[in-house]
Order: structure tokens, then sequence, then C-alpha cells
């Protein structure tokens, strides 16, 4: 039973060594869409008849966008936890994006999205670091055509920046 014991333990041992060898650093890879993921703090406004954006005085929402599953430089998921709740995919071009009519991934409908951008550097979180900027306008995916604006700044993680 000793012996059995000793050779068990110098197999495991064995083992240990040679799966012990340094192996080269793994090399890291980004998202393809890596400059417009992030989460964002973000404001709403509502286009009037006229023409004009009043902002209703919601306060600040969180807007994630982050890669597809395909990891695709042509596409992104934003998901819009705080405000209406919605998932939806948008094409990519750069640092623009927009979708025409895409299917929210709720259920709940369709989304049009246009003149969507990232500015790198664009603008000042509420303790006035420079942040990223994201502006979007989009009709959410009910039969309402109404046009809501939504316009924020990345999260710094500064403890003074959060909402």
């Amino acid at each position: 039973m000793k012996n059995y014991i000793i050779k068990l333990f110098s197999l495991i041992l064995s083992i240990g060594i040679i799966t012990g060898c340094e192996l080269d650093d793994p090399e890291i890879e980004y998202a393809a869409v890596t400059e417009l993921s992030g989460e964002w703090y973000i404001q709403y406004e509502i286009q009037q008849t006229d023409g004009s954006w009043v902002n209703p005085g919601f306060g600040y929402f969180t807007l994630l966008t982050s890669n597809t599953a395909a990891n695709s430089e042509t596409e992104m998921m934003v998901n819009d936890t705080d405000g209406w709740g919605i998932q939806y995919k948008v094409n990519v071009s750069g640092l623009s994006f927009s979708a025409s009519d895409v299917t929210e991934l709720g259920g709940s409908g369709n989304v049009t999205v246009s003149n969507g951008i990232v500015i790198k550097d664009g603008g000042f979180s509420t303790s006035g670091v420079v942040a990223d900027s994201i502006y979007l306008e989009f009709v959410q995916p009910t039969d309402d055509p109404t046009v809501y604006r939504a316009s924020g700044v990345r999260r710094t993680g500064f403890l003074e920046d959060e909402h």
C-alpha cells in the first residue's frame, strides 16, 4: 500500500513538473470594434414637431456597446440597459453606426438608428475629465414615430463621474 502511494505521488509530481514548463505569453487580441465598445452615460432628448429637441429631464442612463459574437468590424451590439431596456445590432463603418428597421432582440419591435457616431476625446465627464463621446438618433420599437436623441460620454470609472 505504501509503495502504491509513493508511485501515485511520483506520478502526480511528474505531471506537475512537465505541465509547469514555461510557455510563450499569449497574444492579446482585441474585439473588432474596440474603439466603439464601452459603457456610456447618456441623456435622452425628444424631437418636437418643429424639429427642435427637448430634454425631458429623465437624467442619465447607461448604454452598453460591444462586439457581436461574430466579432466583425461591420457590426456592433447596442444595449440600452436603463432606458428602454432594448438590445439591437447596428452596422458599423469606422466610428459611425446606423441601423434601418432592425429587429430588437427582446422581440418588442423594430429599431431604426441614424447619425450614430463615437467621437474620440469629444466630451467631458462630470468631473471634467476628457472622455470619448457618443451620439445617436433612434426610433424606438413601438408604433410611435417619435425620434429620440441619445448623447453622452464613456464611463471613466472615477467615482466622481458615476451617475
